[in-house]
């Protein structure tokens, strides 16, 4: 089960930390979510973990219950150590200038947007391309 040779440097060894945010198939499945999750614990596991590594694994509301991460973890070996809720961290200072270019960006596609954010972080919130959100 060795990668090809033309895979990056970092494919062929394995890591301390492992970090996933808000790992998502675009589809509101809640059984292929746990399988694919079940896939990501297998090669955590197998290919990219030492031993005694940390998986660092961000989820929204109610996904860690509808995907069962708990169990498909525990399958492969893993132990829950903590879990939180996600607070993003705060923008970096360079934010602001960037959030500037949005803005007038959104106002030439004539884009209203009205609400002023409270609370900026350089995380973007996604939408499915429907509009609609993902959770039900």
């Amino acid at each position: 089960n060795q990668p090809p040779p033309c895979t990056p440097q970092w494919y062929h060894k394995k890591h301390d930390i492992v970090i996933f945010n808000h790992p998502h198939l675009g589809t509101e499945d809640a059984k292929r979510h746990s399988h694919f999750l079940s896939h990501f614990f297998y090669s955590l596991h197998h290919y990219w973990l030492t031993t005694n590594g940390i998986v660092h694994l961000t989820l929204a509301c109610g996904q860690y219950e509808r995907w069962k991460c708990e169990d498909v973890s525990t399958k492969h070996g893993f132990v829950l150590l903590k879990r939180c809720t996600f607070h993003p961290p705060p923008p970096p200072p360079t934010l602001e200038v960037a959030q500037e270019v949005e803005d007038r960006l959104e106002n030439t596609h004539k884009k209203k947007k009205k609400e002023k954010k409270k609370h900026m972080t350089y995380y973007r919130h996604r939408r499915h391309q429907t509009g609609k959100s993902f959770a039900k």
